[in-house]
């Protein structure tokens, strides 16, 4: 599959094709539209963890020091490692879409 932005609009086509017309409707309905909701809270908690501490390991640190502890680097705030630190925090914050890609 070829990268490109998020766009969960499209995941009910995808599941229409997937399972048939109304799918929807026979496949759990209202839970279904729970779980995109929470699908896409996740995803948003995600984005924001990222970003608020994109370029920010001294923030991690005082944070999340269990998570500071998984990024090496995070200890070293000058520039020089702050490309590595957001590399592993990306990862770090959608290790489950990720798993083990490098």
């Amino acid at each position: 599959m070829k990268p490109k932005p998020l766009d969960l609009g499209n995941l009910w086509n995808w599941f229409e094709k997937k399972f048939g017309a109304n799918a929807v409707n026979r496949y759990y309905g209202y839970e279904t539209n729970e779980l995109i909701k929470e699908i896409r809270r996740r995803i948003k908690s995600a984005c924001e963890f990222y970003l608020k501490y994109f370029n920010k390991p001294i923030d991690l640190k005082c944070d999340f020091l269990e998570l500071a502890e998984e990024i090496d680097e995070v200890v070293e705030a000058d520039l020089e490692h702050l490309d590595v630190y957001n590399r592993r925090l990306f990862k770090l914050a959608f290790k489950d879409v990720l798993g083990d890609e490098e």
